[in-house]
């Protein structure tokens, strides 16, 4: 089996909605890649 690795920069985020009561929004990444999925923390 062949593994590979696949590294994503991601640099800005816009026109987030303020999610919580404090105004301020926790944005995160997932990427799927055929049955995988991975979400940053």
């Amino acid at each position: 089996q062949i593994f590979y690795e696949l590294r994503c920069h991601c640099y800005k985020a816009r026109a987030l909605i303020a999610a919580d009561a404090t105004g301020l929004s926790d944005p995160y990444l997932s990427i799927t890649v055929g049955n995988e999925t991975q979400t940053t923390p």
